[in-house]
Parts: C-alpha cells; structure tokens; sequence
C-alpha cells in the first residue's frame, strides 16, 4: 500500500515537474521573443528619431545661414536708402527741382527700400520664432533619444542574460516589483509620446522648409526690384541731366544775341545822345545869329531872306530836337527790356547751373556707389 502511494506521489511529481518545465521554457520563450519585439520597436523609434534630429538640425543650420544673410541685406539697405535721402535733400534747394521726375524716382526708391527693410524684418522675426521652436524640438528629440538608448541598453541586457549568469538575482526582490506604478507605465504611453515628439518635429521641419524657400526666394526677387529700380533713376538722371544742359546751351546762345543787340542798342543811344549834342550846338549857333541881327534893329537886318532862313532852320532843328529825343526814350526803353531779358536769361543759366551742380557733381557719383546684392 506504501509503495503504490509512493509510485503514485513520484508519479504526480515527475509530472507536474515535466508541466512547470513546460510552462517554464514557454514563458520563457514568450518573454524572449517580447524582449526581441521590445528592441527592434525601441531601435525602429531610435533611428527615427536621430534621423528626424539630424534632418532639424541641419535644417536649424540652414535657417541660421538665411538669418545671416538677411541680416546682411538689411544692413546692406541703410548706406543706398541715406544716399537717396540726401540727394531727395540737396535737390530741394531749386524749386523746379522739388516735383521734377527724377525727385519722383528717387521717393520711389526710398520707400520700396522702407517697405523691403519691414519685410526683411518681418521674415527675420519668423525665423527667429521657428529656430526657437526647432530648437525646442530638437532639445524633446535629445531628451527622448538618451530614454531609448537607455532603455535598448537594459533590454539588451535582459535579452543576453542565460541562467547560468552569476549576474542574476538570488531572490525575488517583491519590493522593487511593488513599488512600481502601474498606473503610470502604460504599455503604449512611450510609443504615443515619441511619435507626438516625432509629428512635432515633421511639423517644424515641414514649416522650416517653407521658410526656407520663401527666403530663398525673396531675397533675389527683392534684390532684383531694387536693381531696376535703381538703374532706372539713374536713366531718368541722365536724360534730365542733358536736357538741362540743352537748355542752359539754348539759354546761353539766346543771352549772347541779347548782349550783341544791347551792344547795337548803347551805340544807338551814344550815336543819338552825339546827334542831339550837335543838334543843340547848331540851335545855339542859329539863336546866336537871330540875336546879333535884331539886337541893332538896323532896317538892312530885319525881314530879310537871312532871317527868314535862320527861322526856318530853328524851326527845323527844333523838330530835329524833337524827333531825337522821341527816338532817344524808345531805344532806352528797348535797352531797359533786353536788359531786363538778359538778367532773366542770367538767371534761368544760374539755375541751370546749379541744377547740373546738384545731379551731376553731387547726386550721380553718390549714386555711382550703390550696390544692390543679393546675399
């Protein structure tokens, strides 16, 4: 009876022993292929994530580049918009200066180069918020990248532990298994965040990158405005700088004539002002005679043919007289116009002149040093 109770309990072991061994290898098994599944979903999630680290960070390294050269072109901008400020300035000194064409080009070109100035800074602000928030992303994508590689380095571990370790713990430690909170190890709450922290770094790279093409497409495009604009005031420059000198040359052979028949005029006058001297001298030599004839009042003097000569030509040189200093006031009168004429022409050359001065010595070679880039 021993004995059969005895085979029975050997048997009942040896089975139950073949069923823990069972259980044992399967669990095992089970917990080797979880580990496995474990490390090939934590190297999927590494990779991804230093690629997308790698990709923000260059991306964080082209952006800084933009920065710098909008940077560049902004500071470019000041010495070209002082240059059209002060020739806008300086050509306020003559009044025809003050609405002509070129001054209307030249407000042109100070206010595309304002409204360019508030774009660029405009474009360098979204830069800068993009760059913080790229970098923000990439500090979330170092933080989650240190988590995996720990966490591939202890299922690593686990994974290459055998039995026959001496590494292994001799016993079950129950209080670090209890003190973990469950509630807060969800299995899928790593994968969630890293694929949260993956999305926001796709965004940023995504807005990056039209950041990116917009200001590599601005900065020629605005250059490019700038240029023509530029080369165009300059025309305009040109052309009213030889259309003024047309009319200074027009105004100064119209003031040589003018000189020449004020020449003509004085000696007009001078010749007129010497008839009327001699004119008076004859007067005076006809009175002289009528005055020694009467005064004897002898009967052989008086009402004579002589006197009634002597008569006529006072009568004559009076009229003479009177016709000279007619002529006389119309030719000073006509010398008092073209004289008036003359300091009109003076002047308009004046102008002219100092017109030339302004655009031609002072404005075109400030001009000449402008230099639009597209950095």
């Amino acid at each position: 009876m021993e004995v059969r109770i005895s085979k029975k309990i050997i048997s009942d072991c040896n089975r139950n022993r073949n069923d823990i061994c069972n259980i044992v290898e399967w669990k095992t098994q089970q917990t080797e292929n979880e580990l496995k599944k474990k490390i090939q979903n934590l190297e999927f999630y590494l990779n991804e994530l230093v690629s997308q680290k790698e990709t923000l960070t260059s991306n964080v390294m082209v952006l800084n580049s933009i920065k710098n050269r909008i940077e560049q072109s902004v500071k470019s901008l000041q010495y070209p918009k002082e240059i059209c400020l002060k020739c806008i300035d300086l050509r306020k000194i003559v009044h025809d200066l003050c609405n002509d064409t070129v001054q209307n080009e030249l407000k042109k070109e100070t206010e595309l180069i304002k409204n360019i100035e508030i774009f660029y800074n405009e474009l360098l602000a979204n830069i800068q918020e993009q760059l913080r928030k790229n970098r923000s992303v990439v500090y979330a994508l170092e933080g989650d990248i240190q988590r995996k590689r720990k966490a591939l380095k202890i299922e690593k571990q686990n994974q290459n532990l055998k039995i026959t370790d001496l590494e292994l713990i001799s016993t079950c430690n129950e209080f670090i298994i209890n003190t973990i909170d469950l509630k807060n190890c969800q299995l899928v709450e790593w994968e969630e965040n890293s694929q949260q922290i993956l999305e926001n770094a796709q965004t940023e790279l995504k807005n990056s990158q039209k950041l990116k093409l917009d200001s590599e497409e601005s900065l020629p495009t605005k250059t490019a405005k700038l240029i023509e604009l530029h080369e165009r005031c300059n025309e305009v420059f040109y052309k009213c700088d030889v259309h003024h000198k047309d009319i200074k040359n027009t105004l100064e052979i119209k003031l040589s004539n003018v000189n020449e028949q004020i020449s003509q005029i004085k000696q007009s006058l001078k010749e007129i002002e010497n008839s009327f001297a001699d004119n008076e001298l004859q007067m005076k030599l006809v009175q002289t005679r009528l005055n020694n004839r009467i005064r004897p009042s002898y009967p052989e003097l008086l009402n004579d043919n002589v006197e009634m000569t002597l008569m006529e030509e006072q009568k004559q040189l009076s009229k003479i007289k009177d016709e000279l200093n007619k002529n006389w006031h119309l030719v000073h009168s006509s010398l008092a116009s073209l004289n008036k004429l003359k300091n009109s022409y003076e002047t308009e050359i004046e102008d002219k002149i100092k017109i030339i001065k302004i655009d031609e010595v002072q404005c075109l070679p400030l001009r000449s040093s402008i230099h639009y880039h597209a950095y």
